[in-house]
């Protein structure tokens, strides 16, 4: 992964006198963190599983870069971060997770009602303990490499100052080291049309579709990375996995901005799913799609509620999985140098025969952080993560305990150079 770090690095130093050429001004965005971390269980080791639970204390380093560049009518940004880990007292896991984040979006507006922009980001990653799905079939805590990148472009236009209509199309590969696990390849598009109806109402019109192929040969940025300028199989993709799955997702919903403190946003609509057998799509039993937020602001807390219920892929697993959650977030700015945070999440990840999967999976942390100048801050966190079912009638049990105290260097606001 040393020459993808390498090429981000060089566009960005390339980018920098390019833009600081033209109308507009650049900003240079560093941002630097430093964790302190104790954990019970590693290797997010089931409770009935054999084998100890590894109690580990290590460290993590995340650097990150970006520049920003704004004009009248242009916005770009070019940058990445990376997230290095030093384990103490286990040294055979020394030097992971690793992950490695990049990014390159541009924004431009044609007219004054119409905004074009196009953009690239990439994860490498390592460590997929909190994603159930990337365990393969068990919940042991299975660790490999991944590698995601999304190409995606997206188009808002103003037909009128009370109405805007969007649309994306978006690319997404993911490849796994792991070869028990299933690459994907993504489609996905939507169209979006937000009415302003009262003063306090938005009335939403939308439109998803998703396109999702399953293989164990595409390879294509592994192999590029290696100098194996080869993509297998060809472009364009059509790989025919097992588990490919098509859904389309009409449906409607409203925003109600209650109070200048309290807002709802609500969507309902269908999942039409179609599943590939012997290159023929054939359309599954309708699903629901649902989605809420509350968002409620009061003295000095920001509380936030949502629940969600959606039909998408789930990582190193082929096919189509229900995904329904349901998360609450509480913040508290006391001053400006104390904070605090509490949030609780479950997630229920149910897929049908002939993989039947079931796993539910429940996340707490609560923390506060204290900043000494605006740059710099301590803080400690405790956090608590619950799996349990399994894939293909597996029901281990795995549970994770973890206390954090976190050192945090912060790059400081208003940015530190522009020119």
């Amino acid at each position: 992964m040393r020459r993808g770090r390498t090429i981000l690095a060089v566009l960005a130093l390339l980018a920098v006198p390019a833009l600081a050429g033209a109308d507009g001004k650049v900003s240079f965005l560093p941002t630097f963190n430093v964790y302190g971390d104790w954990t019970d269980n590693f290797l997010l080791t089931a409770d009935n599983a054999s084998q100890k639970k590894l109690t580990a204390w290590y460290m993590s380093f995340e650097p990150g870069l970006h520049f920003r560049y704004d004009s009248f009518r242009t916005e770009a940004i070019v940058g990445g971060s990376a997230n290095f880990l030093h384990v103490f007292n286990l040294r055979g896991y020394d030097g992971w997770p690793e992950n490695y984040n990049g990014d390159v979006s541009w924004a431009y507006w044609l007219t004054s009602s119409f905004r074009a922009s196009v953009g690239d980001q990439m994860v490498y990653f390592t460590d997929p303990r909190t994603q159930p799905f990337s365990a393969g079939k068990t919940l042991a805590g299975l660790r490999t490499e991944s590698l995601t990148n999304r190409m995606f472009t997206v188009e808002q236009y103003t037909p009128a100052p009370l109405s805007v209509v969007e649309a994306g199309y978006s690319f997404i590969t993911t490849e796994f080291r792991d070869l028990a696990l299933w690459d994907s390849v993504q489609h996905q598009a939507y169209l979006t049309w937000t009415q302003q109806v009262g003063e306090a109402e938005k009335f939403i019109v939308f439109y998803d579709f998703n396109r999702a192929l399953f293989s164990h040969e595409y390879k294509f940025f592994r192999r590029f990375l290696n100098r194996q300028f080869v993509m297998k199989p060809p472009f364009p993709v059509a790989l025919g996995g097992n588990g490919d799955f098509d859904t389309h997702v009409p449906g409607a919903g409203l925003i109600y901005q209650a109070t200048p403190t309290l807002s709802f946003e609500a969507r309902s609509g269908a999942i039409i799913p179609f599943t590939e057998e012997n290159n023929r799509y054939h359309r599954n039993e309708l699903e629901w799609y649902q989605r809420l937020l509350i968002t409620r602001v009061f003295w000095k807390m920001q509380a936030i509620a949502s629940y969600s219920r959606d039909f998408a892929p789930a990582g190193g697993i082929a096919g189509a999985v229900l995904t329904q959650s349901v998360f609450g977030n509480l913040d508290e700015r006391w001053d400006t140098k104390f904070e605090t945070f509490q949030e609780v999440g479950y997630t229920n990840y149910l897929q049908p025969p002939p993989t039947p999967t079931n796993i539910d999976s429940v996340s707490a942390s609560a923390g506060a952080t204290y900043y000494f100048f605006p740059w710099i801050g301590l803080g400690g966190t405790y956090n608590r993560l619950e799996q349990w079912g399994g894939t293909a009638g597996s029901r281990g049990r795995t549970a994770a305990d973890a206390v954090v105290l976190r050192l945090m260097l912060q790059a400081p606001r208003p940015n530190w150079a522009q020119f």
